[in-house]
């Protein structure tokens, strides 16, 4: 219990000196005119900060909108495996489709069948799609949501 308040003891001398034995700074004093007040208060006040940032975002709905006027190209890419035999393989017993071999000895052409082996691997499969789209008629969806976003463009100003 001596050790604790020996302890106590000495972290409240060390905080007092530090506290009382350093001199004190003081920022010098800044004078500011009514102009240079209105400034700063309205550079540093968050709610018109909000505001222009709302008032951008609003100019950018706009743009956003405007780009749906024009060409579309859209690029999809897809990568699967999987243990489960796609739906176009045969893996069943029937000896499709026919082929035919040409017989060099009769000089006539022999069908036989192609033979498939069973599943028994992992497939994977990929898939590419590339589309173009051109709006030929939207019944004025598009001209609505331009309209929709200058209006509300409009709105935070």
């Amino acid at each position: 219990m001596k050790h604790y308040r020996q302890a106590c003891m000495g972290l409240f001398i060390s905080g007092a000196l530090l506290t009382f034995a350093l001199p004190t700074v003081y920022a010098e004093p800044v004078t500011l005119t009514l102009p240079d007040c209105v400034q700063l208060a309205l550079k540093n006040n968050p709610k018109i900060q909000i505001a222009q940032a709302d008032k951008e975002k609003a100019a950018w709905v706009v743009k956003e909108a405007n780009a749906h006027h024009g060409l579309s190209l859209d690029y999809n890419y897809m990568l699967g495996r999987t243990d489960q035999p796609p739906s176009w393989y045969n893996n069943t017993t029937a000896k499709y489709p026919l082929a035919l071999a040409y017989n060099p000895l009769s000089h006539e052409n022999t069908p036989f069948a192609i033979p498939y082996p069973a599943w028994d691997t992992t497939y994977t499969f990929y898939q590419h799609q590339l589309k173009l789209q051109v709006p030929l008629y939207t019944g004025g969806k598009i001209e609505n949501s331009i309209l929709l976003a200058k209006h509300a463009s409009a709105a935070t100003d």
